[in-house]
């Protein structure tokens, strides 16, 4: 059996999206088990609308508390991003300046050697 040519990691997940998110889904199965108990029983009914209503209103209320600010990126890996992006830049422009300097000294130098 020959060698593969790369030992690059391979990704776990694909990398296309699905057509619908998971939590539709689920969702959905709860919507479904909610019209099951209520035709059952409106007791039943009744009390499982209320557990999905305080499960909803959870979700919505740490979706507003936990989201984002304006200016904010979207998440982690965004922030790391940028901020490998600015350090980056910064390295750059930190060895423009120390090439700028070392070429002037050399220009310097060369400059008493002639004279």
């Amino acid at each position: 059996m020959p060698a593969p040519t790369t030992l690059a990691p391979r990704a776990i997940f694909p990398k296309e999206e699905p057509m619908i998110d998971l939590k539709w889904y689920v969702i959905g199965a709860a919507l479904i088990a909610f019209a099951l108990l209520a035709s059952y029983n409106q007791a039943l009914g009744i009390a499982a609308g209320v557990v999905l209503a305080v499960i909803a209103v959870i979700r919505i209320s740490l979706w507003f508390w936990l989201a984002p600010e304006k200016d904010a990126p979207a998440s982690e890996r965004g922030a790391m991003i940028e901020r490998f992006e600015r350090l980056s830049e910064n390295r750059r422009k930190a060895h423009n300046v120390a090439q700028a300097a070392k070429d002037k000294a050399s220009a310097i130098r060369s400059k008493f050697r002639r004279g």
